[in-house]
């Protein structure tokens, strides 16, 4: 590690809360770095310790009391995980806010889900069905003359990773047959086989069921109003985005991949992304798309817009974050989040949560929020309702209240609130769990 390296960390120090700042960062003879880490005898104080010994223990460096020894690859992936956890990346923090209404994402998650339900319950145990999101995000998109299977992503706005997971999967469960490269030259092609084009069918014809169901249910007015205020929403973003909200990938639940390549302002503008997310600019009406791919890119539209102030992801901060106090919860009551205590469930591979060590004779452990994370929670209240008053600046606080009116006006009539934010990693491990 060098100098600058070094450096680097003791600047880390001073954005962690709860290290101390006689903490020390020395570059040492063979290219690595000494730590010599001091906590501050507080809660925060435990839970840097934690997170300091968690990430040390993932790198494979030396610890000996509160010393950490790292060869310079270790020190290297020290430095980036300990910022990724610190709040030094994080964008400034908002004011303690109550929350004056539902939050819109709130009221598109409960729509989205709610649709998403109706459907599985059409679909029933038929296993020729396909789950809305695969329906949505890869199938529709593959003709009867095949796709090419590097176009997948840009028509369905898949990440590489994400294409490469499914592709695989559908292939395994006999719906997709992939087609490899002739030595002349040409692309791998995929190609919906007999079960996977009435897979494809069936799909496009529940989503229209359910559709047709929610105008009776709630009233054709009522929708049709609804449809016109999403679609003016999404026809107001410049990219094209999932019919189906989705993840980075199987084990990323960022919607964009992150903030690796810079947002670029525009016009147009294209969003802070992974390298591996593609940029489609808008090529179609959003106004001609289904009922619930309206919910999705509109709910997708606000997640990146809210998460541009580098306060963490919206899904987290509006589900997980909002039930972990400073002074954490019991491992069993934040397992439906995700969170295992392995180490490598992606709350804590992210270093969202660090989770307390299995102790001998001790049944319980408890699970705390790292310093990004205490953030991301506290601002989420008035975060969201500075991007809803964003929102209202460019579409017109009319439309904005018409919006707020009928979507609330559906979420009265719901069988019970959802989720705050979906879970968008679960189509991927439900097509998984559907190879034979």
């Amino acid at each position: 590690m060098s100098a600058d390296q070094a450096r680097t960390l003791l600047d880390i120090f001073r954005y962690f809360p709860g290290i101390h700042t006689d903490s020390d960062a020395q570059a040492t003879g063979d290219g690595g770095v000494l730590l010599t880490m001091r906590y501050d005898d507080h809660l925060h104080g435990k839970i840097a310790r934690m997170v300091v010994e968690h990430i040390a223990a993932r790198v494979g460096a030396r610890q000996r009391g509160d010393e950490v020894h790292c060869d310079p690859k270790q020190g290297a992936a020290f430095v980036r995980l300990l910022n990724y956890a610190s709040l030094r990346p994080m964008g400034a923090a908002r004011p303690l806010v109550a929350s004056a209404a539902t939050p819109l994402p709130t009221l598109l998650s409960h729509a989205l889900i709610a649709f998403t339900e109706d459907y599985a319950r059409r679909a029933g145990d038929d296993l020729s069905k396909p789950h809305l999101a695969v329906w949505a995000n890869v199938l529709r998109v593959i003709d009867d003359d095949g796709l090419a299977e590097r176009e997948l992503g840009a028509k369905a706005i898949l990440a590489k990773r994400a294409v490469r997971v499914v592709v695989r999967d559908l292939a395994a469960q006999g719906w997709l047959r992939v087609a490899p490269a002739t030595p002349a030259g040409g692309l791998k092609t995929l190609h919906l086989t007999a079960p996977g084009r009435a897979a494809r069918d069936a799909g496009r014809q529940l989503a229209a069921d359910v559709e047709r169901r929610w105008r009776r249910r709630f009233g054709a007015g009522l929708i049709d109003g609804l449809r016109a205020s999403l679609a003016t929403a999404a026809n107001a973003v410049d990219v094209e985005l999932p019919w189906y909200l989705t993840a980075y990938g199987p084990a990323d639940g960022n919607l964009t991949g992150g903030f690796y390549l810079r947002e670029q302002p525009g016009p147009p503008r294209i969003p802070a992304r992974g390298e591996e997310w593609p940029v489609v600019l808008r090529r179609s009406d959003a106004g001609n798309q289904p009922l619930f791919a309206l919910f999705s890119v509109a709910l997708a539209a606000f997640a990146i817009d809210y998460e541009r102030e580098r306060l963490g992801d919206l899904r987290t901060a509006s589900t997980l974050l909002q039930r972990l106090p400073d002074t954490g919860a019991l491992l069993e009551a934040v397992r439906d989040d995700g969170v295992v205590g392995s180490g490598r469930s992606t709350p804590e591979r992210h270093l969202v949560v660090v989770v307390e060590r299995r102790m001998r004779g001790v049944a319980t452990r408890l699970v705390y929020p790292t310093p990004k994370s205490r953030r991301s929670r506290d601002a989420y209240p008035a975060l969201v309702q500075e991007t809803e008053r964003g929102w209202q600046a460019r579409l017109g606080a009319g439309m904005m209240a018409a919006l707020r009116s009928q979507l609330e006006a559906v979420d009265a009539k719901l069988d019970g609130a959802g989720p705050a934010f979906p879970d968008t990693m679960l189509w991927f491990r439900q097509l998984h769990e559907r190879n034979p």
